[in-house]
């Protein structure tokens, strides 16, 4: 049986409560869990009809039928999970009534039991709430009316990274809100590096001429300020506010805020080194989700980000114009992890480091022909069948390149200057010949910023495409599918002839997808060999 648990609002309501963004809160500190505000309530159905604590009326016709993929190419966009739940005349009980309702963006949960009987008694019996394992948790989209009840369609938290980063905008009313056609123009973002490897090359935007105030983030530390890739001014350190008093002919100092001020006219393109925030990688994107886009706490799986950060402990950074979508922004900083956002049953968005398989990892399932219906195998596209000759990573982003740097700039920093990425390799030329047309995958760019880090990613992408890989659709009943998660570790063992040797023995693989139908006794697993 299974039962959901559907947010609506009357007349709109408001969205759940989220973090507060950057602006408003300080740095880094965690939002207050996601929770329903103004006007919202919660239907309840199912589709056998079942009591709890409090009744859910049998009023859910079909679903929920969900598919979940991930995107196996690196530097791919993040993995997503749609569906959808379809409800048989809602509002014929009382309190399912979905009419002046909005369900956009609102919290959805799905989960299901095993219906009991009692033989002394003579009838079935509802299993307890301990006993129902999640199906999906996620977001719904605006229902839509069907002449035979309505059709709600589903999304997971991932739906929330549509929206954009950059919360704070000018006010175009001046000084630090910047002239009149500034206005309405997100703040530019920095976030990341450290010290010793900041955020290279960044775009700076001019708030105010007459006093030549620059804005180049919205709270960090720079590094350097450059003029046509030359470090030609001298700085003098922090300020209270760059507008109180001139750095001084040939000087430039910084504020809290973001904001630079040059004691002189520049002659040429400015430019900044610098960095803010957290200096991890999947720290700087957990800070991105949580923090800055205000991803409600129970939507984001907090420690998976602390295991990312500490299994994949690579130094990452980035400059954005603040007008990108969470989704864009993010995409450098899952590649710099070779991560996916994935989704968990439990609706928490978790980064999952995608690497070839340990030799020592054990199976927490086995499908063989006792526990799985049938496999058949999936098409890998290029470039990841056949095996690539060669990966390349790239790393330290110059994020603002200059054609004509000052005769001062050294050859290496020219070329820096010149190309919008240093890159690292992993090469197997034996894969030229093995194959006939071996894959050649695109520079994955990444937010990395260190040459070590980034030849560690090459390597791993090696190992785990530079070798010949199969993807295989298994079915299974739909029980054993929903304990199943994405980065789950299993083995298959099938009958070899026409699916290639190597399953015969028992091969280890790992679930990167999944297909369930509502009321369907099976279901699908999409595993990578």
């Amino acid at each position: 049986m299974l039962i959901a648990d559907i947010e609506a609002a009357l007349n709109g309501g408001t969205l759940p409560i989220g973090g507060e963004p950057w602006a408003d809160r300080p740095w880094a500190e965690p939002p207050p869990a996601a929770a329903p505000a103004g006007g919202v309530d919660t239907i309840r159905v199912s589709d056998l009809g079942w009591r709890g604590t409090q009744p859910y009326a049998p009023l859910l016709a079909e679903g929920p039928s969900i598919e979940r993929r991930v995107a196996l190419a690196p530097g791919a966009s993040d993995s997503v999970a749609w569906g959808f739940l379809r409800l048989a005349s809602p509002g014929l009980i009382p309190g399912t009534s979905l009419a002046g309702r909005d369900t956009a963006m609102r919290r959805v949960r799905v989960r299901a039991g095993m219906r009991g009987f009692d033989a002394a008694r003579g009838y079935p019996t509802d299993p307890p709430a301990s006993a129902l394992v999640d199906v999906f948790s996620g977001l719904a989209m605006s229902w839509q009316p069907r002449d035979d009840g309505a059709v709600i369609p589903l999304r997971d938290p991932g739906a929330w990274l549509a929206a954009p980063i950059g919360v704070r905008k000018f006010l175009g009313t001046g000084g630090a809100e910047g002239p009149a056609d500034l206005a309405g123009t997100p703040w530019p973002i920095v976030r990341g590096g450290s010290a010793s490897v900041p955020v290279r090359s960044v775009p700076v935007m001019l708030v105010n001429a007459a006093a030549r105030v620059y804005r180049w983030t919205d709270t960090g530390i720079p590094t350097q300020l450059y003029e046509d890739g030359a470090p030609v001014y001298t700085g003098i350190g922090q300020v209270a506010d760059a507008f109180a008093a001139s750095p001084g002919v040939g000087n430039w100092s910084w504020d809290a805020t973001g904001q630079i001020r040059i004691g002189s006219d520049p002659q040429g393109a400015v430019t900044m080194d610098g960095y803010g925030g957290a200096t991890l990688a999947a720290t700087v994107l957990r800070d991105l989700i949580v923090t800055g886009l205000g991803l409600p706490a129970l939507l984001f799986d907090e420690d998976s980000a602390i295991n990312t950060a500490a299994a994949v402990p690579y130094v990452g950074g980035w400059a954005w114009s603040g007008k990108e979508s969470a989704r864009d922004a993010i995409q450098p900083l899952l590649a710099a992890l070779g991560a996916r956002l994935v989704a968990s049953r439990s609706g928490g968005l978790r980064p999952w480091p995608l690497r070839a398989i340990p030799a020592t990892a054990r199976a927490v399932a086995v499908f063989d022909t006792a526990t799985a219906i049938s496999v058949s195998p999936v098409s890998l596209d290029a470039p990841l069948a056949p095996p690539a000759a060669e990966w390349n990573v790239g790393y330290g982003r110059t994020h603002s390149m200059t054609a004509n740097p000052k005769a001062s700039v050294l050859p290496a920093e020219r070329e820096r200057l010149a190309q919008a990425w240093r890159t690292a390799r992993w090469a197997d030329p034996a894969n030229l010949t093995r194959y006939v047309q071996a894959g050649r995958p695109d520079l994955v760019e990444t937010a990395l910023l260190g040459a070590l880090d980034a030849q560690g990613l090459a390597n791993a992408l090696g190992a785990l495409w530079g070798v010949p890989r199969g993807l295989w659709q298994v079915r299974v009943p739909t029980a054993a599918a929903l304990v199943r998660e994405i980065g789950d570790v299993v083995q298959i063992r099938w009958p070899a002839d026409g699916l290639g040797v190597g399953l015969g023995g028992g091969a280890l693989g790992q679930v990167v997808g999944d297909s369930l139908r509502g009321g369907e006794p099976t279901a699908s697993l999409l595993v990578l060999v």
